[in-house]
Parts: C-alpha cells; structure tokens; sequence
C-alpha cells in the first residue's frame, strides 16, 4: 500500500513536467511550422475537436498541428519520436474508440489539410490525400463515371477506413478497400517519406493493408479506379412485427447458392429508447442499375413497409444518403464479432439484443442498433492483406459480420454501456459455439477498445505485423506513443 500511495505521489509530480515537455514541443512547431499549430481556445483548435463525429473522440491535446504537405508531417514526427510524447493521426475524425484519432494532453496531428483528390490522364488511378472524405472522392469521380472502393457513409475519412480494411457498395465483387490501393505514400518513424507498393517496400505495403496506424502516417493513396454507373439502392424500414421475415431473408441471402457478387447489404435491428420502439432496417445495393434485382426481392417483398428509399442513383448520392442516417455529437460504443450463418443464430442473437437493450436503456437513455452484413472476398495472390483470409477461401459467402453501436448523450453513462456491451457479445459467443459457426475474427474498424482485432487476424498475420514493425520502427514510436489497436498490445 506504501509503495502504491509513493507511486502516485511521483505520478503526480511527473505530470506536470511532463506537461510542460508537450507545450513547449506545441511551441517548437510553431516555430517550425508557422500558421498550422492550433492552441487551446483558439477557433480553428475548437472546430478540429468538435468536428471529431462521436464525442469520446473529443479529447483534449496540449495543441493540434494541421500539415499540409509530407514534408510537415516528416518535421513532427522526427520531434515527437526524440521526446516520446504521445500523439495521435486523424484523418476524418470518425473513429468510434476513445484515442484512436486524438489525444488528451498530447499532440493531435489533424491531416484534413491533406484532402486533394487528384484523378490521373487515363483515369484507372486516382491520389487521395488521407483527410478527405469519401463524399469529396466520390463526387469528382462519379463525373467521369468512374467509383473506387471507398466507405459507404460520404461523411468517412479516407484514411482511417483503408487502413483498417474498409467496406464498400461495391465489395462483394472487389474485395475489401485497401485491397484496391496501389501505392502508400507514408512518413515512417524516422521521418522518412517513402512508398510502399508491389515491387517497392512490398512487405510494408502487405502490412499497411489491414494494419491501421502501426507503421506511419499515410499522406497518400493511389486506389485503383473502375466503370461505374448508377447503382440501385437505398433503405427500407420496417416494423418489429417483421423481425423473422427480416431474420429468415439475412439467412437465405447468406446461403452460399445465393451468393450475388452486385448485391451489397446490411440487415439492421434499430431499438430507439425514447420512443421505446424497435425497428428494422435493410440498407440494400445492386452496383449495376437494375431495378429490382431479383437476388434481393426476400427484403424488398417484405410487408409492411414504414420507408422505402431504394432507386437508381449516384455513389455519392447514396453515400450522403447513408451519411444523413448517422448520430453525431453523441457518445457511442461500439463492438463486433464473425460468426458463420445457421438455419436459427441470427433469431436466436436478435433475443439476446433485445434483453440488452432494454437494460441499457436503463442506464440511460440510448439508441441501439445491431447490424448483419457480409464479410469482403480474400485478396488475390497477387495483391495480399494481412487480414486473416487466404486468397482462394470464401468468407464472403458463409460468414456474417455482426456491429453493435449503441448511442446516447450522458458521459457518465459510458462505462455502464461498454460493460453491457461485452456482455452481450460474450452471450452471442456463446451461441455462435452453440451452432457451431464461432470464428475467430475481429474486424478492426468496428472493434470496441477491449477487443484485439491484430491478433484476431490470425497468428500468422499478427507475426508477420510484429516483424514489420520492428524492420520500420525499430523504436516502436507508433507502438508507444499513438492511440488505437496496436501490434505488441
């Protein structure tokens, strides 16, 4: 008891050295970089942290630094690595898990300034800066006729959503988004500006593909572009009475017969609190314009209906579409798990969901949403991820990717929700045992702080991660001193 009470005494007389470490490294890039350091209670210091999406990404850093070009970004990371101070890389500020895009105390490095989306002669490559947002992509290259694959909601940061692997309207037949990239332009650790791509630094850019911030900062994408015209989709509402039919549709679009590489769809179970109601949702996509695909007629036949959205439209429409739909300026918790599809697992979860939601309601009021859809096809042999699916297997048919993010605005209520939430997922563990469809796989963007979606990739991902790491940051100054899920964790 001592030896703890003298232990925080020294803690506290560190902190304040410490501190005062960090500001006067905000005031040394300022000199640096003169006009692109942000101070507490400056506006542009405001505005970088309330545009953070959910609140717990609020945090409070010492300062924020906004590079507009690779060579700044080289600069701070060359001075942070010397003082070990923490830091954190934002791209679109959309991040769900506390200090993942930001810092309290520490240095922000806010990348929006780099957001230019430059589209080649030939159009098949287009450069994305790491702070743009899927609606400023989708909006130069719908003009040409031309989509990548980038996050369904317009209002996502490039950045975050590719380096963690990243799903799209269009994955069922393309894969996952970082498996469309063709060169990372990234800062490493010693301020290096390199890139990594198939025949350059080819085992970084392996890494890159599903490893998230472990390895650098990204300052560009080149994504390969293809043809694309409209695309039919939208979303249909639905009342809980039709809860089975929504159940039984998921379940027989999953079959492995029924498998349509245009279709793209996530089955959503909605309990608003403060109507005490629940809902159903089924956010539906044909990348070709077909009205009425046949392959989702078991969710478009179904009756009563409170909404129907679905037409033919652009990429970028249907992503601010998807965009409208969210929840800012609330805090959220958010937690995911991968189980294989049977006959009863999605009706015997839905059960389970209900149970939690009302005793989450409890703590505070909340909205909730649970959220079934496809995992991407593997990589091809060619062009590997560290993702955890083998070139060849077959995830995207049989196996279900499940998303609880639940929302509310009390801050104390925080803790009580997370806790509710991994208990549910213990229960759904349970049952995905049970039917005998458990795996072993965590997808990183969805994942609560608690879970270790690196290491989820599989044992053999995760070393060959744990090997990269040490090649390109032999310090380990991504390891120690920025937020999010890391490799040696």
């Amino acid at each position: 008891m001592t030896i703890f009470l003298i232990t925080l005494v020294l803690l506290g007389l560190e902190l304040p050295c410490i501190l005062a470490a960090i500001t006067a490294e905000c005031e040394t890039l300022l000199k640096l970089l003169p006009g692109k350091v942000w101070s507490r209670a400056s506006e542009r210091y405001e505005e970088s942290i309330s545009s953070c999406f959910y609140v717990q990404g609020r945090a409070l850093p010492a300062c924020i630094v906004a590079p507009a070009l690779p060579h700044d970004i080289s600069v701070i990371v060359q001075l942070l690595a010397k003082s070990r101070s923490p830091f954190a890389i934002r791209s679109g500020g959309h991040a769900s898990q506390p200090g993942a895009a930001n810092v309290e105390n520490g240095i922000t490095i806010d990348l929006r300034s780099l957001k230019e989306v430059k589209l080649y002669k030939k159009g098949d490559v287009v450069s994305v800066g790491p702070g743009a947002l899927w609606g400023d992509v989708y909006d130069i290259l719908d003009k040409r006729g031309l989509a990548v694959l980038g996050g369904r909601d317009a209002h996502v940061g490039v950045g975050g959503l590719t380096l963690g692997g990243g799903i799209s309207f269009f994955s069922p037949e393309r894969g996952f988004a970082c498996d469309s990239v063709t060169n990372f332009q990234i800062v490493l650790a010693d301020g290096t500006i390199t890139d990594a791509n198939a025949t350059f630094n080819s085992d970084l850019f392996v890494a890159l593909k599903g490893g998230t911030n472990n390895f650098g900062i990204v300052t560009r994408f080149d994504i390969k572009t293809f043809s694309q015209g409209q695309l039919w989709g939208g979303a249909i509402t639905y009342p809980e009475t039709v809860f089975p039919q929504l159940a039984a549709a998921f379940t027989e679009t999953k079959q492995p017969k029924n498998f349509d590489p245009y279709q793209a769809l996530e089955t959503i179970f909605v309990y608003l609190g403060q109507l005490q109601t629940y809902l159903g949702v089924a956010s539906l996509f044909y990348s070709k314009p077909l009205v009425n695909a046949s392959s989702l007629k078991p969710f478009t036949s179904i009756q009563p209906q409170i909404s129907n959205s679905m037409r033919l439209s652009s990429t970028v429409q249907l992503a601010r579409e998807v965009s409208s739909l969210g929840t800012p300026n609330l805090y959220s918790v958010w937690a995911t798990t991968t189980f294989a599809i049977t006959p009863d697992i999605i009706s015997r979860i839905i059960s389970i969901w209900k149970s939690t939601a009302l005793s989450m309601q409890q703590v505070t009021n909340i909205t909730t949403s649970m959220t079934f859809q496809s995992i991407p096809p593997p990589p091809s042999v060619l062009s590997p991820n560290v993702l955890g699916f083998l070139p060849g297997s077959t995830p995207h048919k049989n196996l279900v990717l499940m998303l609880l993010s639940t929302f509310f605005e009390e801050s104390t209520a925080y803790e009580q929700i997370d806790m509710l939430t991994k208990g549910f997922f213990a229960a759904v563990d349970e049952v995905a045992e049970d039917e005998g469809g458990n795996r072993e796989y965590t997808y990183l963007n969805y994942a609560a702080k608690w879970q270790r979606p690196l290491k989820d990739y599989g044992m053999v991902q995760w070393s060959y991660l744990a090997i990269k790491s040490r090649k390109y940051d032999p310090n380990g100054v991504f390891q120690r001193q920025v937020g999010g899920f890391k490799i040696f964790a």
